[in-house]
């Protein structure tokens, strides 16, 4: 969560997005020459370039809708062009540059699609409204190349072990930078909004970094695991370090102090196997500062240190079983992770590709110009992923400032227990999958005490009765309903048979517990008479003014 204390926090600030009209032609693919100066846009379904093929794309307006692959010793050269990935959610495409391959930027713009809830900084490099894009340019295996000169990229670049990147004279979003075997990073004569160091690797080893400040002409250079990071007289204006390992593994054995440094993001990654307890982890300056002192438990292999040092967000990324109190943090969860969050605002983005997640006393939201992301996501990265998306809340809120996306067909989510969902209707974004509520009903009488077997019926929009339920003796019922990208705005009538006066209109934003009273029968009937009263006071009175006009003439 970001404080007016930092100086960072500005360059977080939302500006509005000028929405661009394209209009279609048909594309051609190698080399294309368009002399004129304001390009119309083509669009076009993914791109691939085969095997030791060669494709040029120069003097270009591009939308594509999927992913750019570059296959083993193949090269992709773009000149002069303006180019967009059009994701719609996190991680839907990406940019993969495999073994002996070239990715090959000039003079051109790489731009994000229409993903929701992206962070902006205002007029960057050659991009007016910049945001800091999802889309990843990812070069994987031996000798991958990824260049970029004298360029513009909404799209992040985080270069996998044994592959290249090079930035001259370039402005990025985001570099995440892994110390995996044989990476090699050059960044020369940039500017990086947020420069990523991603420490990992299974060498027990002791790891010092220091005055990581944000600033122009900035001069880095780190060799860890066999992989190199070099910063040359460039501008980064954040810093952020994790503490990381890809899920299943369990390989980050760093031993990392951080001294006096401002940093934009702590990211820590509590592996599979892992079992602990965190409190009180929240954005503020650590003079001396270890994470046993807010941590207890096993499985974690790395230990972090800060000294005089500002971190302006936590992120924390649960695989394994993770009890979290009293904090201020985005959360992230992988596959059948078990994580509890009492006393906790989640802010920033809440990424869960699984898990079970109790909520008590939280809420996820964070300010009116940045809202929190819940993002259900899908990643099959591994054979042994298997995802469960459950959630029971607890006297916990979902927004006012949370933004809601769920991106895929292969993800079913249960929410269950009493909370509240002040998620504006706006701010869902529904590409698929399904999400099954659990509401919970209580039926009191006028003494507001539970009233038992008293016969409960559901009707959809249409009036079609769905089910009848009867309480139980503590005058409790409960039932589900799935919503969908289809019906997820749809509104349901819940009412007593013997009195349809008490009724509730129910919806994907109910709150639960639904609580139907005969108070309510009883003050819809009052409401009813003193209406009708008014109404015969009102029509009383309009007779006696007409005779009253009749009379004087």
């Amino acid at each position: 969560m970001l404080d007016s204390r930092d100086p960072l926090a500005i360059e977080m600030r939302g500006f509005p997005v000028k929405k661009r009209k394209f209009i279609p032609i048909v594309f051609l693919v190698f080399i294309l020459f368009f002399p004129q100066k304001t390009l119309a846009s083509t669009k076009m379904n993914g791109l691939v370039v085969e095997n030791s093929q060669v494709k040029i794309i120069e003097n270009q307006k591009l939308i594509i809708e999927g992913d750019i692959i570059i296959k083993p010793n193949g090269t992709l050269i773009i000149k002069n062009s303006d180019i967009t990935l059009n994701s719609h959610y996190k991680n839907q495409y990406w940019i993969l540059i495999n073994s002996g391959g070239l990715f090959l930027v000039e003079n051109s713009i790489l731009r994000e699609g229409s993903v929701p809830n992206l962070a902006q900084v205002g007029k960057f490099g050659r991009i007016e409204n910049f945001r800091l894009g999802e889309t990843v340019i990812q070069p994987r295996g031996n000798n991958a190349t990824v260049i970029l000169r004298n360029s513009t990229s909404e799209l992040r670049i985080g270069p996998d072990g044994e592959s290249t990147v090079i930035l001259e004279s370039s402005y990025l979003s985001i570099l995440f930078w892994r110390s995996l075997p044989s990476v090699n990073t050059k960044v020369i004569n940039s500017s990086i909004q947020i420069m990523h160091i991603w420490l990992h690797g299974d060498r027990k080893e002791r790891i010092q970094l220091s005055n990581l400040q944000p600033g122009k002409n900035q001069n880095l250079h780190l060799f860890i695991e066999n992989a190199t990071l070099h910063i040359e007289n460039s501008q980064i204006l954040r810093y952020s370090l994790a503490l990381w390992s890809a899920y299943p593994l369990n390989n980050c054995r760093k031993d990392v102090t951080i001294q006096n440094s401002q940093l934009s993001e702590i990211f820590a990654v509590f592996p599979k196997g892992s079992n602990i307890k965190l409190w009180n982890i929240k954005p503020r300056f650590f003079e001396n500062w270890d994470i046993h002192q807010n941590m207890e438990g096993k499985g974690v292999p790395w230990n972090l240190k800060l000294k005089n040092v500002y971190v302006n967000k936590w992120k924390l990324d649960f695989h394994g079983i993770a009890e979290v109190d009293n904090s201020v943090f985005h959360l992230d969860t992988w596959d059948r992770a078990n994580v509890t969050v009492e006393n906790s605002i989640i802010v920033s983005n809440h990424h869960t590709r699984g898990g079970y997640i109790k909520l008590v006393n939280s809420v996820i939201s964070d300010r009116p110009e940045y809202f929190t992301g819940v993002r259900f996501l899908y990643q099959p990265i591994t054979e042994i992923y298997n995802p469960l998306y459950i959630y029971e809340l607890e006297n916990s809120t979902l927004g006012p400032y949370a933004e809601l996306s769920i991106s895929d067909d292969r993800i079913h989510v249960i929410l269950k227990g009493d909370f509240s969902i002040k998620i504006p209707p706006e701010k869902v974004h529904w590409f698929g999958g399904t999400i099954t509520r659990e509401f919970k009903v209580i039926v009191l009488d006028r003494n507001n005490k539970p009233l038992s077997n008293q016969t409960l019926v559901l009707l959809a929009s249409n009036g079609e009765e769905i089910w009848r339920k009867d309480t139980n003796r503590n005058g409790l019922l409960y039932f589900n309903l799935t919503f969908n990208k289809e019906n997820y705005k749809e509104a349901f009538l819940l009412q007593v048979v013997n009195n349809s006066k008490i009724s509730r209109k129910v919806s994907f934003f109910t709150d639960t517990p639904i609580i139907l009273s005969k108070v309510e029968g009883k003050t819809a009937n009052a409401i009813n008479i003193v209406s009708s009263s008014i109404c015969f006071v009102v029509l009383v009175v309009i007779i006696l003014y007409v005779a009253h006009r009749k009379l004087k003439r």
